[in-house]
């Protein structure tokens, strides 16, 4: 799971336009946030939380019997089996995620487009999404907020 994060903090790193002089100093960046993310989820760090979901969910006789599961020869399929059924689950959830991906971007750069355009003066979103082009909009505030998000994008049209 931390491996997955990081890989995604990496592709949203990825859409930075990173120069090769920088790259080193993400490279320093992401091995820390990795380093901190697999300390975080390691057994030592989430054993307490872990047992303590168990031990809510079942008595100790049930426990028993999980284990007892556990060690027979499907429970044992099951244990081999599980990284599997997870990682295909997590495709499933992707895939399913990736297809409103596109209507949740363009809500945000909507949402974006608004919150320029109604800032005060020389106030904006820290964290941009990504712009579409907006050339349509005519109003002074439309072609402020397109200006700010051409410039925090460093000059770039999508």
């Amino acid at each position: 799971m931390a491996l997955r994060m990081a890989g995604f903090i990496a592709e949203q790193i990825a859409q930075w336009n990173i120069t090769p002089a920088q790259q080193p100093d993400v490279n320093v960046a992401m091995t820390k946030i990795q380093d901190l993310l697999i300390n975080e989820m390691s057994w030592r760090s989430v054993a307490k939380d872990y047992i303590g979901v168990y031990t809510e969910s079942f008595t100790t006789d049930e426990l028993r019997n999980i284990a007892a599961f556990f060690k027979t020869p499907t429970g044992k399929k099951y244990i081999a089996t599980v990284p599997a059924l997870q990682e295909k689950a997590l495709v499933i959830g992707e895939q399913h995620l990736a297809a409103v991906q596109p209507q949740i971007q363009l809500i945000l750069e909507d949402l974006q487009r608004h919150l320029l355009a109604t800032a005060p003066h020389g106030a904006h979103p820290t964290t941009p999404a990504k712009a579409s082009d907006a050339s349509s909009a005519s109003s002074p505030e439309a072609k402020r907020a397109d200006a700010l998000l051409n410039a925090e994008q460093g000059g770039q049209t999508p």
